[in-house]
């Protein structure tokens, strides 16, 4: 690994100013939502609520 490769974050939590930024808001905002809109995402989500539907009518039938 070279130099070139490596960066290290020499500013922490604190703000990074425009000097030191390498990339724009919307090359970051790709990121954020290739993240959290990712299909896989959506289909764990679905699956959740099947199960929880179907969990919820073996309650109630065992209820009756």
């Amino acid at each position: 690994m070279t130099d070139s490769e490596l960066h290290t974050d020499i500013h922490s939590i604190a703000p990074i100013p425009d000097a030191d930024r390498s990339s724009t808001g919307l090359q970051q905002m790709w990121i954020w939502a290739g993240a959290n809109i990712a299909p896989v995402n959506t289909w764990q989500a679905r699956d959740v609520c099947i199960r929880h539907r179907e969990r919820r009518a073996q309650m109630t039938e065992m209820t009756e």
